[in-house]
């Protein structure tokens, strides 16, 4: 991340001398104003012969990518498409490839359309960098209609109106149980209308002696407690960070609450082992690393077999609830082909390669989730072999999982409905700069002052 983060800050450095936005950040952040020049990325004369499309083979990024080349070619035979598709050996390889990628976009070049990865790339410092296209003017030119879609994930790809990112699928957090399990334990999920609320009755649970199991399966759900709790307190507009808010050190001492009393543990990698730990009486709630969706029909679905299943969607500060974007794609701004570009973005999202690819995560096209359950249900998707992590389902001979009912799907749409913004993977390092604090007994203070300098290093390379 860091020969990334070098060439993006050669980007910005040269924006800073064209812009004039090199000049020294005023003393009082409250005084600090958004840098906007970015959004004025000129194009250059487009000529549409051709397209190249990059991503990672990684197994799903490379079966979206070639279902939508393929596509693309049988309606445009006469442009000449080249897919990129790099091998993926490790991460640092990985980081190595993106490395180069990113180099290329900062220097005016490269491939037309990109599957970000954001795992290696922060999504957001890319975008106000400048080096990616509005693409709204194309979609409004072609009258594309949005209703079908989940449109606040959508309208998470735009800055200021300007439609710089457009998400293919997303994830919320989602926690799973028994009736049996809150009933034994007195947990309250009414007192978790909004996440302070989570965070004062968790913590209750967590100081309780009495209490034998533990709060997570694992200590996993913990880590994005600003992402989902929708508490902002980086602004890459202004370069600034504000740690000092109260509802962010009440989430941080949470945090270290959860790590002294459960440290890492591993997560669900398509097993069940969550949801076996709540029937067992080890924790009180299972989560999937897989996300909402995988622990929809695997661990809530294991928990039907044993008892009546519980879902608890992880609420903002506002009781709502926070989506992360995790499929994002662009277009570099200064392409010759942003007309085959958006053809072939439309095509990615059309129903036809949406349904064509099996989602871990929700489909920002509503249908393809609808169409995933009618599918489930009925026994033409997948199953779970009888006998993983010691369940049989009550219903279905030969599997595991009892699948969820119309109304149970109905009420984890309804959480859906309840999503009010979008954050994308965060590259900021809170919880590592924040260290010092939950982990070796620092001041809160003196941690977070020295965690919002180097925030803002971060923030203005």
């Amino acid at each position: 991340m860091k020969k990334i983060l070098s060439f993006l800050l050669l980007a910005a450095l040269l924006l800073s001398l064209l812009s004039g936005c090199g000049d020294a950040q005023p003393e009082d952040p409250s005084q600090q104003t958004e840098d906007l020049s970015w959004q004025n990325t000129p194009t250059v004369p487009q000529e549409n012969k051709s397209l190249t499309v990059f991503c990672m083979d990684l197994g799903k990024d490379a079966k979206l990518a070639q279902l939508a080349i393929t596509r693309y070619r049988a309606l445009h035979p006469d442009v000449d498409v080249d897919l990129q598709m790099r091998e993926y050996v490790d991460a640092n390889a990985a980081e190595e490839i993106y490395q180069q990628v990113a180099a290329e976009i900062m220097a005016g070049k490269g491939p037309d359309v990109l599957l970000l990865n954001d795992l290696f790339l922060d999504t957001e410092k890319l975008v106000r960098q400048g080096v990616f296209a509005d693409m709204e003017p194309f979609f409004e030119a072609d009258g594309f209609d949005w209703t079908p879609y989940q449109q606040t994930v959508m309208d998470g790809g735009v800055w200021n109106g300007k439609r710089y990112i457009i998400p293919l699928s997303y994830d919320f957090p989602l926690l799973f149980t028994t009736r049996e399990a809150l009933e034994e334990t007195g947990f309250h999920t009414d007192a978790c209308g909004d996440f302070l609320g989570f965070v004062e009755e968790t913590g209750r649970f967590m100081e309780d002696p009495a209490q034998t199991r533990r709060l997570f399966f694992s200590s996993y759900p913990s880590f994005s407690f600003a992402d989902y709790g929708g508490i902002h307190y980086a602004d890459y507009g202004t370069k600034t960070a504000n740690l000092s808010a109260p509802e962010l050190e009440a989430g941080l001492r949470w945090f270290k609450t959860v790590q002294e009393k459960y440290p890492l543990g591993a997560g669900s990698a398509g097993g069940l082992q969550n949801a076996a730990s709540v029937r067992d009486g080890e924790s009180l709630w299972a989560d999937d690393t897989l996300g909402a969706l995988n622990g929809f029909y695997n661990q809530y679905s294991a928990l039907k077999t044993v008892g009546e299943p519980v879902m608890m969607p992880i609420r903002d500060l506002n009781g709502t609830i926070q989506a992360e974007i995790k499929y994002p794609v662009a277009v570099r701004g200064n392409s010759e082909n942003l007309q085959n570009a958006y053809d072939f973005i439309k095509i990615l999202l059309s129903e036809e390669i949406q349904l064509g690819y099996d989602w871990q995560e929700l489909s920002v096209l509503n249908s393809v989730n609808d169409y995933f359950f009618q599918k489930t249900a009925a026994g033409k998707s997948f199953h779970i072999m009888a006998g993983t992590d010691g369940f049989y389902s009550t219903t279905r001979e030969h599997e595991a999982v009892d699948w969820p009912t119309d109304a149970e799907y109905q009420e984890f749409l309804g959480y859906v409905n309840e999503i009010s913004g979008t954050y994308y993977r965060s590259h900021l390092g809170l919880i590592r700069n924040m260290r010092p604090f939950w982990q070796d007994g620092e001041s809160y203070e003196e941690t977070a002052q020295a965690a919002k300098r180097k925030l803002e290093i971060y923030l203005t390379e």
